[in-house]
């Protein structure tokens, strides 16, 4: 595997600098877009401070254009690592009070567009960050 068929992106770099993404209840984007166009899988490494944060959801939202319109759905997110959270339906929720590195992939067979992340977490429980999200394509 060659440096031109992959690419490594840290998708928390604003400005050069690592940029802790503060938790919500509402769904938030977790830097841009991330163009798949061409990769066949996804591996994101996810290094999380829970705080008091409780149910921490990641979402995957495959998008694609057709005929100007921004086609958008939830897309499945595999676990790789961890035993202390899990997959529920297509997301990814982190069930324990615990700071958490786990690694997630992603399924692209060279079909998707683009990938937006986006998090969040129970209502009234936002003091966690997410500190860092490295995406790696392959």
């Amino acid at each position: 595997m060659g440096t031109d068929n992959c690419k490594q992106l840290n998708l928390l770099l604003v400005d050069g600098v690592n940029t802790p993404q503060a938790l919500t209840a509402t769904l938030t984007d977790i830097g841009a877009e991330v163009d798949t166009a061409g990769y066949n899988k996804m591996l994101a490494w996810v290094d999380i401070n829970i705080g008091n944060s409780a149910d921490v959801t990641l979402v995957a939202f495959a998008e694609t254009s057709m005929d100007g319109d921004v086609l958008e759905w939830e897309y499945p997110i595999l676990a790789v690592n961890t035993t202390q959270s899990g997959v529920e339906g297509n997301v990814f929720v982190w069930t324990t009070d615990e700071d958490q590195k786990t690694i997630l992939a992603i399924d692209l067979d060279g079909l998707i567009q683009k990938i937006q992340f986006q998090v969040r977490c129970a209502a009234d429980q936002t003091t966690g960050t997410i500190d860092h999200l490295y995406v790696h394509l392959i």
